[in-house]
């Protein structure tokens, strides 16, 4: 509110890559304004977080390239009441669990300043990596590669009751590193596949890579394999968890349609989906109870058949509020189902 418009703050929306770029712009210029600007208070991370590590810097704060003052906090109390997660006590918990303490201990430290080298200051990056080590230190605690991006991406797939939302980060993360983004060919094979059931799913690790087309022997390979066994002693995984959990990430920022079509294809005979598989298909992506999707089906299945195409689904929504939902994009900036 007014409060703080008079402390005269940068305001950033996380959510929009216009506002950061608008947001860099205007620390440069403070930090390097002639003008007796107060110092700027930046929270690296962009997020909360447990306070057992430190996840990745946002870089915007480095990029001026000028000295800089690390702080650190502490709160030294035997119950923790001020941990605020993606996952966990909400704000007005934690509010009423800490105004039941007697006390609520909070230590502050103020590190040196920490003057930038020529090679921090032309990679920011760098700059931020390095001061975050320098705090890691001094707090005597490990530090992480997740990113405020990273939690956002777990949320929205745990949000929407996907399976191993908390590994989803780091399979999209493994991916990338097998280059698999720039292929996917998960979307290949779920096109080619006439169906996909008990017999031809459940695969080993040499299966696994030789679908995907990557080593075996790769580390990130074995990586991304053990997420999904289902014990430490396994040697197969259910291949359609993979596919559905990556189709997913696929499709992000896309419209939800295109994660849709190709739920056609991982549940269905030949594309064809009966009525549960209908509601398996929208229930991600939508809040719908199944008497609105039986009504869908039976308008779809024109030809009583007791299954549907893509096709005959899309002509079927075409006047229907369903259709508007579905042509948004699969957003995690949108933390809700439409």
């Amino acid at each position: 509110g007014k409060l703080i418009d008079y402390a005269q703050p940068i305001y950033v929306c996380r959510e929009d890559p216009h506002s950061r770029q608008s947001t860099i712009r205007e620390i440069i210029q403070r930090a390097n304004s002639p003008e007796d600007w107060p110092q700027i208070l930046i929270f690296p991370e962009g997020t909360c977080t447990n306070r057992t590590s430190l996840i990745q810097f946002k870089p915007g704060a480095f990029y001026p390239g000028v000295p800089i003052q690390p702080v650190l906090m502490r709160y030294p109390n035997k119950i923790d009441t001020v941990t605020w997660t993606w996952e966990g006590p909400d704000a007005i918990q934690l509010l009423w669990r800490t105004l039941t303490q007697f006390h609520t201990f909070c230590e502050i430290e103020f590190l040196p300043v920490y003057h930038p080298s020529e090679e921090e200051k032309a990679d920011p990056k760098l700059y931020a990596r390095n001061v975050r080590n320098l705090m890691a230190r001094a707090l005597n605690i490990p530090i992480s590669d997740y990113t405020f991006d990273d939690c956002k991406l777990m949320t929205f797939v745990k949000n929407v009751h996907l399976p191993y939302a908390a590994s989803s980060a780091d399979i999209e993360k493994l991916r990338k590193t097998l280059r698999l983004d720039q292929r996917n060919p998960e979307l290949s094979i779920v096109r080619q596949e006439r169906e996909f059931n008990d017999r031809n799913s459940y695969v080993t690790i040499d299966e696994f890579a030789d679908r995907l087309q990557i080593d075996a022997e790769d580390e990130s390979t074995v990586g991304l394999f053990r997420i999904f066994l289902k014990n430490s002693n396994g040697t197969v995984i259910d291949f359609r968890e993979y596919l559905l959990l990556t189709l997913f990430l696929i499709t992000l920022y896309t419209p939800k349609l295109q994660f849709v079509e190709a739920l056609f294809q991982l549940y269905g005979v030949d594309g064809r989906v009966n009525r549960e598989r209908l509601y398996d298909t929208l229930k991600y992506l939508v809040r719908i109870s199944r008497v609105d999707v039986d009504a869908l089906f039976f308008a779809s299945d024109v030809q009583k058949r007791g299954t549907v195409d893509f096709g005959q689904f899309c002509a079927a929504i075409e006047q229907h509020t369903l259709q508007r939902k579905l042509q948004k994009n699969n957003d995690p900036n949108n933390l809700r189902l439409g």
